[in-house]
């Protein structure tokens, strides 16, 4: 193992099942063991990769959120869960957002205390929410309703209506053809 590759391996699997698994496979492998090659070919459903994904989307950071999503699917997470996780980090922004607009100069510490989240978390939170405006983040919370929406009603399968929605959340425009 090339340095900092194993760890990035352990900190990957979901359990020592997983771990004898990846690391039998490195053994057989008989090259040296990258923390590129752990990245490409490990994929746990770790907490850390959905947050990264919500994260990067509340970013608008679209490179970032293509390839957390690609993680998602890759490790078999299902729409519905990651659209809650999105509905989370949405609503969260819209709580640091109002409680900005009625207490201006409010820091991370006191959102932390104010809504029980981790400090950590208040920090990225606050900074985002002051990316946005009240009308975006009502007509994202409109969006994501939407999304779930649609697919339960059978317009769309889940993954577009997904695509669709996070297309939506990150400014992507669309433009639709239709065929006359």
């Amino acid at each position: 193992f090339e340095r900092g590759a194993l760890t990035n391996l352990v900190n990957r699997v979901n359990d020592l099942w997983q771990l004898s698994a990846e690391l039998e496979k490195c053994a057989a492998l008989k090259i040296p063991v990258t923390t590129a090659l752990v990245n490409e070919n490990v994929h746990g459903q770790t907490p850390e990769n959905i947050f990264a994904f919500v994260d990067a989307l509340a970013a608008r950071d679209s490179k970032k959120v293509i390839a957390e999503l690609r993680t998602q699917r890759e490790n078999d997470i299902p729409v519905p869960y990651v659209l809650t996780m999105i509905a989370r980090q949405f609503r969260m922004l819209r709580q640091a957002q109002s409680y900005l607009t009625a207490h201006p100069g409010s820091t991370a510490p006191e959102l932390a205390e104010v809504f029980g989240w981790h400090p950590f978390v208040a920090k990225k939170t606050l900074a985002q929410a002051r990316a946005y405006s009240s009308d975006t983040l009502a007509d994202n919370s409109d969006a994501i309703f939407e999304a779930e929406r649609s697919f339960k009603s059978g317009r769309y399968d889940q993954d577009t209506a997904l695509d669709l929605l996070i297309a939506k959340l990150v400014g992507v425009g669309l433009e639709l053809r239709t065929e006359n």
